[in-house]
C-alpha cells in the first residue's frame, strides 16, 4: 500500500486499519517534509520502508494519508497533487469492516472509518476525513474536507461540520448545529449552539475561547 506522509502515533493506527480492511502488510511511504519521523512502535513493529526523496507513488495503485491531523492532511495533498499530480480520486477509502456505514450514506475519497464507527442515513462524508474509533454520526450530517471526528464523538443528526475541522474525543453536538471551517472543539465538549468558522471552543456547553491560529485551510 503506497502511504503519502508518516507521523510517530496516527501512522500506526492507519496502518492496522488498512492491514485488517484491505489484508495488506506491506506499507511504501512517500514523505511530504525532509524530516526523519520515526513511527512509535514498541509492541510490534510495522512493514514499511520510507522511499528515497525524489520517489514518487504511482497513481494506477491508489494511495492513502499517512497521517491524522486537518493541516496535515491538506499539507499532504497539497505536496503530492503539485509534485507528482496525485488527485483526490486517486486516493483509496479505508472503511473497518466493525464500522457501520449505512448504504444512503456518501463517503468521497481518501476517507479512514476506524473500528466500531456508525455513519447513519443520508450523511455525507468529505474528502480525506478520518472518523475515529466508536463514533456515531447521525443522520443527514455533512462532514466537510480534512476534517477529524475523534474517538467516541456522538453527533446527532442535521449537523454539519465544515472544512478542515478537529472535534475532540467524547463530544455530543446537538441537532442540527453548523460549525464552521477550520474549528477546534475541545475533548468532551457539549455543543448546543452553532460555532463560527476559525476558532477554538469547548466545555459544557461549548463556548468559543479564542481565534483558531493553528491551522487554516
Amino acid at each position: 500500500m503506497q502511504v503519502l506522509g508518516i507521523s510517530k502515533s496516527s501512522f500506526c493506527v492507519i496502518c492496522d486499519v488498512i492491514a485488517e480492511t484491505e489484508f495488506v502488510e506491506a506499507f511504501e511511504v512517500f514523505s511530504n517534509i525532509s524530516a526523519e519521523i520515526i513511527p512509535n512502535t514498541p509492541v510490534r513493529m510495522i512493514n514499511y520502508k520510507i522511499e528515497a526523496e525524489g520517489s514518487w507513488p504511482e497513481k494506477t495503485k491508489g494511495v492513502v494519508f499517512g497521517a491524522s491531523g486537518p493541516g496535515n492532511k491538506a499539507a499532504i495533498y497539497e505536496y503530492f497533487f503539485e509534485k507528482a499530480d496525485i488527485e483526490k480520486n486517486d486516493y483509496k477509502t479505508i472503511l473497518h469492516p466493525t464500522a457501520y456505514i449505512a448504504r444512503s450514506v456518501k463517503v468521497n475519497p481518501g476517507v479512514l472509518v476506524e473500528p466500531g464507527a456508525i455513519i447513519s442515513s443520508q450523511a455525507e462524508i468529505g474528502f480525506g476525513v478520518t472518523i475515529k474509533r466508536g463514533s456515531s454520526i447521525g443522520h443527514h450530517t455533512q462532514i466537510g474536507d480534512y476534517t477529524d471526528v475523534n474517538p467516541g464523538v456522538v453527533c446527532s443528526g442535521n449537523v454539519v461540520i465544515g472544512r478542515g475541522c478537529s472535534i475532540g474525543s467524547g463530544t455530543t453536538i446537538k441537532d442540527g448545529i453548523t460549525i464552521g471551517d477550520n474549528v477546534l472543539i475541545g475533548a468532551g465538549s457539549v455543543v448546543v449552539s452553532d460555532i463560527p468558522e476559525n476558532m477554538i471552543a469547548f466545555g459544557n456547553p461549548c463556548k468559543v475561547v479564542r481565534a483558531n491560529d493553528r491551522w487554516k485551510i
